[in-house]
């Protein structure tokens, strides 16, 4: 296999040791989960056997990789790390000398201690994660190290940000520009296949990550070339070696069971033996498996957590299935297969017809009481670290609505800026709008009115797992605004807004 910028090779699932109608069933057991899958790609010695996106996300659109975007920060340590700006034995104490300096904060014993390597193998003696808002760096240096650092694991997403700090340290470039000159050109990852966004601090790191489904598949190539691409060996072997094998005990981590497994340098061990996986939440993988020479990358929405284990699950279970050897021809299954690849699709929205009176919601609505907004939290979890890298040019709250109805859609434009085709005819239709985080634009709007004074509608955003339903009721001259989210994880309710809006201007 040989990595390099031009398109990847396609083959049939055949020719590459695994059977057609074998790989349909693991894309049918993947539809069947409570998760929604959003991009699949699998290839085996570098040649794409299968390939799917259900209708309306599209192959170009990078998609949100939370805490993926960690082994693409720490891609380019290794980077750093062979070309001598670094090294995994490096004092943690002595790399931000400077800033333990400038923020006035005495070096514990336990932090002296600490090593690169501990940073990247979630290993640096924490045992709880500093809290993560603008001055996540300080809060990091100030948190206490309780245990020996390389003996303990505790999952700290602070800590990986640190690792794009320290490469904007060492190079005087944040890592995406790193990874630019370094790396992306040379395996293909386009300007557009990779957004990072930045903290106000114009540091990258993770979890500000966005990539198409392509790009990750690309870095597990590059991982299972062991750091070899475009004729040169980027990434030293050694690195790798180390990177992909397994650094630290997670038997007491309380995930299910791909997270007990152990972890390496910001990457998981898998259950099946030798297979490694880039993790992000809500299923955002990329499987690696040195054995069969394959990689799967995939991007869902995933019902965290056992949804997202049923996704692992099934995964492996086709690994497991691959022979390496090519096989007999079966034309028939190939075409089952690449039948369904290109006819998965979002479920199709409910088609109802549009009442008369329908047009006298037509108009602008200010908001004056409540707080609502298209976009809300972009985490299941109890922070929402996405604010950290919110568009300043784009306000998240509605402030102002405007309804316009046409011919088998309804236009809702929010704050004058965003607009929000609802398709009203069952079309599944990918927009592009203003969004408050930078670099992820595309949505799909479907509903239908309930009667003439209220329309349902549901709002995806195309470039991540989040959708949100949507329901506007006219009373008079009063638009009452209701925006509910799942939080896709179990046990969790929806999270809910209302607002209140008056019409202007009639």
């Amino acid at each position: 296999m040989e990595l390099n910028n031009r398109p990847l090779k396609r083959a049939t699932p055949e020719e590459k040791g695994v059977s057609s109608l074998r790989v349909l069933q693991a894309l049918r057991a993947l539809d069947a989960t409570e998760n929604e899958i959003h991009g699949v790609m699998i290839a085996v010695d570098g040649e794409v056997i299968s390939e799917s996106w259900p209708r309306p996300f599209d192959p170009s659109f990078p998609h949100t990789n939370h805490s993926m975007g960690k082994s693409w920060t720490c891609t380019a340590v290794g980077i750093a790390c062979t070309q001598g700006l670094l090294s995994p034995e490096d004092r943690v104490a002595d790399l931000f000398a400077e800033e333990f300096e400038s923020y006035g904060v005495e070096i514990s014993q336990g932090m002296r201690e600490a090593r690169l390597r501990d940073l990247m193998s979630m290993s640096c003696g924490m045992t709880g994660m500093p809290y993560f808002d603008d001055c996540w760096m300080e809060n990091f240096l100030r948190y206490p190290v309780e245990k020996k650092p390389g003996t303990y694991f505790y999952y700290n997403s602070v800590g990986s940000c640190m690792l794009g700090a320290l490469i904007e340290k060492r190079t005087g470039k944040t890592v995406e520009q790193y990874l630019r000159e370094e790396l992306l050109d040379r395996i293909g990852v386009g300007e557009k296949d990779l957004v990072w966004c930045r903290f106000g601090s114009g540091i990258c790191a993770e979890p500000g990550t966005a990539s198409t489904t392509e790009a990750n598949l690309r870095l597990g190539l590059f991982y299972l070339a062991r750091g070899f691409a475009d004729g040169k060996q980027i990434i030293s072997r050694e690195w790798m070696d180390e990177a992909t094998r397994k650094q630290v005990d997670t038997t007491p981590d309380p995930g299910t069971a791909d997270a007990k497994v152990g972890y390496g340098w910001q990457l998981w061990m898998c259950r099946k033996p030798g297979v490694y996986r880039f993790d992000g939440g809500q299923g955002q993988f990329c499987l690696m498996d040195p054995e069969k020479r394959a990689v799967i990358s995939l991007q869902e929405g995933g019902m965290h957590p056992n949804g997202v284990q049923k996704t692992l699950d099934i995964l492996q279970d086709l690994l497991r299935d691959m022979t390496g050897k090519p096989m007999t021809p079966d034309p028939e299954a190939m075409r089952q297969l690449r039948d369904y690849e290109n006819s998965r699709s979002l479920p199709v929205p409910e088609i109802r017809p549009v009442p008369e009176g329908a047009v006298k919601l037509n108009g602008t609505y200010a908001v004056r009481e409540g707080n609502a907004n298209f976009w809300m939290e972009a985490f299941p979890g109890n922070v929402e670290f996405y604010h950290m890298f919110y568009d300043p040019s784009v306000t998240r709250e509605i402030r102002y609505l405007n309804l316009c109805l046409e011919a088998g859609m309804l236009r809702v434009t929010v704050n004058g800026k965003s607009v929000f085709e609802v398709s009203l005819d069952g079309t599944m239709r990918a927009v592009s709008t203003a969004q408050v985080i930078p670099g992820m634009p595309m949505t799909c709007c479907h509903g239908y009115f309930t009667d003439e004074n209220t329309v349902r509608f549901t709002v995806h955003w195309l470039n991540s797992w989040m959708a949100y339903d949507v329901v506007l009721h006219r009373d008079g001259l009063d638009l009452e605004i209701t925006v509910s989210k799942s939080m896709r994880h179990e046990g969790k309710a929806p999270v809910i807004q209302n607002a209140l809006a008056r019409k202007i201007g009639f």
